[in-house]
């Protein structure tokens, strides 16, 4: 099962690692993935964060005060909805 991770700025960020972490160190048939761990150098970052939410079976997304309002995060948060429809977590962080 693939679980995409999304997050924007430094709080949010740090979240996303952290569970990124978590989930591939508990639960071995997830394979999180997040764009600050699992882009390749040389990869557009645009073709793969596309594909993944193409792939995505579940969706996690780091919202904190900072990021709430930011275009990218809420594009995502679409696109997961429309792919995975109720396998979304919108996760509020203060």
């Amino acid at each position: 099962m693939i679980v995409f991770i999304g997050w924007s700025k430094d709080r949010s960020k740090a979240i996303a690692t952290a569970l990124h972490d978590f989930l591939q160190n508990v639960i071995q048939k997830v394979h999180p993935w997040m764009s600050k761990e699992d882009i390749l150098s040389g990869h557009t970052w645009e073709a793969e964060v596309s594909s993944q939410l193409d792939q995505a079976n579940f969706g996690i997304i780091a919202l904190t005060q900072e990021n709430r309002h930011e275009p990218w995060i809420h594009f995502e948060a679409g696109a997961l909805s429309k792919k995975v429809g109720q396998s979304v977590c919108m996760s509020i962080f203060n």
